[in-house]
């Protein structure tokens, strides 16, 4: 496995940690194909062979078959009817059969999966430090970004998917993450419901970006990545609404 220690290009692209890469890419990063370099984690040994050769061709990309956590451990992966319900949580089937997408969270199979902190690998030069983070792990993600550790306070954006009820039995909710990440100076900058359960707000697709704190501390090259991540995910950059003379 590659060393990043000595990769020049590591510094100069921004480099993009995709957790649970099942499909590939987003569309949304493909206009900056030129400006990123995409480390994508999928443990599903045939999901991973499916979308290896389009990430590898990317400035050094790469398609790692771990399951990224809060611990060095093997968990079981349950499979589910539908691939994108899959999750290292067990469906909360009280729950979930309110709802008409029930079935897609019947677990078929469960299979073993290495898991490991991504700054055990980091530590051993096998993954860069993440400039931003796209985590889709069925409400393993709090757990997920534990295991990035410190590296966190260098990161500069993440996409998350959350929940407002547990879709999944121990997942932490939204509020756990928004906590979580404020820690490190990230803030929730845009938030979209999907539209998966009847008409009910019970999961969304959230993006945080660097809070103006943190910004006021970047280099040119900081800001220059950040400005790609705004671009790409559609996001307006920070500006003050009040100003002192607001309020007469």
């Amino acid at each position: 496995m590659q060393s990043w220690g000595s990769m020049s290009f590591a510094n100069e692209k921004l480099t993009l940690i995709d957790v649970g890469g099942l499909g590939g890419l987003q569309e949304h990063w493909k206009p900056f194909i030129a400006d990123i370099c995409p480390i994508v984690f999928e443990p599903n040994t045939e999901q991973a062979a499916l979308i290896r050769p389009a990430i590898e061709a990317i400035n050094g990309g790469k398609v790692m078959e771990f399951a990224l956590a809060h611990a060095e451990c093997t968990m079981d992966l349950n499979i589910t009817k539908s691939l994108g319900c899959t999750s290292l949580l067990k469906p909360n089937d009280n729950l979930l059969n309110r709802y008409s997408i029930s079935g897609a969270f019947q677990v078929e199979k469960t299979i073993p999966v290495d898991c490991v902190r991504y700054d055990s690998l980091f530590s051993q030069d096998l993954v860069p430090q993440p400039d931003a983070i796209k985590i889709d792990v069925q409400g393993f993600e709090y757990q997920v970004l534990l295991g990035f550790g410190g590296l966190l306070e260098n990161c500069l954006g993440i996409q998350l998917e959350a929940h407002l009820l547990p879709i999944y039995h121990d997942q932490k909710l939204l509020n756990d993450l928004v906590d979580l990440l404020y820690l490190f100076e990230l803030s929730p900058r845009k938030i979209v419901p999907v539209n998966h359960f009847d008409g009910d707000i019970v999961e969304v697709d959230i993006w945080f970006t660097a809070n103006k704190q943190k910004i006021s501390k970047l280099d040119s090259n900081g800001r220059r990545k950040l400005d790609i991540i705004l671009k790409a995910w559609e996001i307006e950059g920070h500006r003050d609404i009040f100003h002192v003379n607001s309020w007469g």
